[in-house]
């Protein structure tokens, strides 16, 4: 998960540092206030994702907003590998629950 928000991050052109515990990201160079929002929060969202799926848990995410983040975050890339992979989670993320 890490690696991804990192390649990501490289790919718009930020440094992206991760705390130790808990999971939280901070971004390391100015950009527009609203692609550092993106990325922070697809981080947080990807972040509670994977820990809801691995241990089968209920997690308090607004899909929405992460929905929201994914979609500006993959406008901006440009690497064509990553640019399908945040468009398979996107997929994912649209599949209504059941």
């Amino acid at each position: 998960m890490r690696a991804l928000v990192k390649a990501i991050g490289e790919d718009v052109g930020v440094r992206i540092t991760f705390d130790t515990v808990g999971g939280d990201a901070q971004v390391m160079e100015t950009i527009s206030a609203e692609m550092t929002s993106a990325l922070l929060n697809f981080h947080r969202g990807v972040y509670l994702f994977a820990i809801g799926v691995r241990h089968k848990l209920h997690i308090a995410l607004d899909w929405s907003e992460f929905q929201h983040a994914t979609r500006l975050v993959t406008a901006r890339l440009t690497n064509k590998q990553l640019r399908e992979d945040l468009a398979l989670l996107e997929g994912v993320l649209s599949v209504p629950a059941i």
